[in-house]
């Protein structure tokens, strides 16, 4: 196992069974996708796994974030600002849901083998995730909690989330 960015590790050729990138391909930006692909496929031995964690659109989060930011976009900023990452030093570049994902992989020549959706928003991490920022107070965070656990409830009902996982292969 070695930790730390392709670049930083530089794996010969063909040498990994296993490359996972989570929370990452969203901050590539799209100029260097295919380049980003290729050196996943180079990296990976013959019948290797990619194994990518994104956040997906398909998520009730996102999408109350993006409705919000619609109607009211001075608080729907703020909401996708935290939550989609979309001020911070490496922001979200683009973001997926499984089938975007998929179509992703495919023109890049690979291939999707499984995927799960996780739960995004731990009721232990809420409040930390919203007054991080400072922008919302901890008594704020205390009174938005509720809301976090119900969708949770929602999104399992569901078997969705914000968090996708995907198994791939080189096609």
């Amino acid at each position: 196992v070695k930790q730390g960015t392709l670049l930083q590790v530089r794996p010969p050729a063909g040498s990994a069974d296993v490359v996972a990138t989570l929370d990452v391909l969203e901050h590539v930006p799209p100029a260097e996708h295919a380049a980003f692909a290729r050196m996943m496929r180079d990296v990976l031995a013959p019948g290797g796994i990619w194994v990518i964690k994104v956040p997906s659109t398909e998520g009730l989060y996102y999408r109350v974030s993006a409705m919000v930011a619609r109607v009211a976009p001075r608080i729907g900023a703020t909401f996708m600002g935290r939550l989609w990452q979309t001020d911070y030093e490496f922001p979200h570049t683009v973001y997926f849901d499984r089938s975007s994902l998929q179509r992703w992989l495919q023109r890049h020549g690979f291939t999707m083998i499984d995927f799960q959706y996780l739960p995004e928003v731990p009721i232990r991490t809420i409040i930390d995730r919203l007054t991080h920022d400072g922008d919302i107070s901890r008594l704020q965070a205390y009174c938005l909690a509720p809301a976090v656990g119900a969708i949770n409830v929602i999104e399992w009902l569901r078997r969705r989330s914000d968090a996708l996982v995907v198994l791939a292969r080189c096609s």
